[in-house]
């Protein structure tokens, strides 16, 4: 097949204009060829002096990003080939099939605009893709893992930071939170032994009204009752004793309650010296580790079976309350 022949258009000032292949070319005159070279020498490029355009008059660098066969298309349907080339240039990135459809719906949707019909500028010539060499592109992906290391420990040690001041915060929330409910036990406790202290002393006058008022009452009233007694009776003439008296007791019930499967735990030798000594003078003492389930057996005080762990706990927290108290 014969190559197509290049088309030559002669302009006014001799110059010509040479279209080939979808590219225009301007050459100039002789007669400015002559004039120049009479004005001095004139350099290789100057000589060679061309400036390149489509055939629809957009810079050459519009031909590589088109179909020329697609330009020759629209302009069977009627579009100028200006335009034709600036729709096919900006929506280059259509696939070949759409791209004819993709052109005729930007060449309506910009027929109104004022600059329609001027060529594409020199700015907006694609950048081109720079190929690297194979170690420029090593380094580039080492810097990027580098920068994207970089990046993935900063992350970290910002959530390291955040999840510690999360900690600290719930940590701190947790032990307001606790002294909150210690505070509010401690202030029941007192107003259970300010009640008890309140009680009508006629109750208790005889032994039958005392303990047909025990025999109403819970264990944790039970363990308030005997340690209100026990305050009443000794914290004015014996204070030191009867704390003295109050931690011994306070051991045997925290004993047991930390360790109820251990026998040792659950009895207390009646002969035991610091037993004698520190708890058995003080009336009411035993009935308050009655009323803890240490039942006397005649040698021993024992807890028979499982430990009641909440009377326990109620006779630590009250005995602790009353302490307190004796520091005073």
């Amino acid at each position: 097949m014969a190559e197509e022949e290049p088309s030559v258009k002669q302009l006014p000032d001799g110059s010509q204009v040479v279209c080939e292949g979808g590219i225009c070319r301007l050459l100039p005159g002789a007669a400015r060829q002559d004039a120049t070279a009479e004005d001095g020498e004139q350099s290789t490029q100057e000589r060679g002096e061309r400036v390149e355009l489509t055939q629809g008059g957009n810079p050459a660098f519009v031909a590589q990003h088109i179909n020329m066969e697609q330009v020759d298309q629209l302009v069977d349907f009627g579009f100028p080939r200006l335009r034709a080339e600036k729709a096919l240039f900006h929506v280059r990135q259509h696939s070949a099939d759409g791209a004819i459809e993709a052109a005729v719906e930007w060449l309506e949707a910009h027929a109104e605009d004022d600059d329609v019909d001027e060529p594409i500028k020199e700015e907006e010539k694609p950048k081109e893709k720079v190929v690297l060499t194979e170690e420029e592109a090593q380094r580039r992906a080492y810097e990027l893992q580098k920068k994207l290391r970089e990046d993935r420990l900063e992350r970290e040690k910002r959530e390291a930071i955040e999840r510690e001041k999360l900690r600290l915060a719930q940590t701190k929330a947790m032990l307001e939170q606790n002294a909150k409910l210690e505070e509010e036990q401690r202030k029941r406790q007192l107003a259970q032994l300010q009640k008890e202290k309140e009680m009508p002393e006629e109750d208790d006058s005889t032994e039958e009204g005392a303990a047909a008022r025990l025999k109403k009452m819970s264990g944790k009233e039970k363990v308030a009752y005997w340690c209100n007694r026990l305050m009443k009776k000794y914290k004015k003439d014996q204070k030191e004793a009867l704390r003295v008296c109050f931690t011994t007791v306070r051991v045997y019930c925290a004993n047991a309650k930390d360790h109820p499967l251990e026998e040792k735990f659950l009895k207390i030798r009646k002969e035991n010296n610091a037993f004698k000594s520190r708890v058995l003078p003080f009336e009411g003492a035993l009935d308050l580790l009655d009323v803890c389930g240490f039942k006397d057996t005649g040698d021993f005080l024992v807890i028979n079976g499982q430990p009641d762990g909440f009377v326990l706990g109620q006779a630590l927290k009250f005995i602790d309350v009353l302490l307190e108290q004796l520091k005073n």
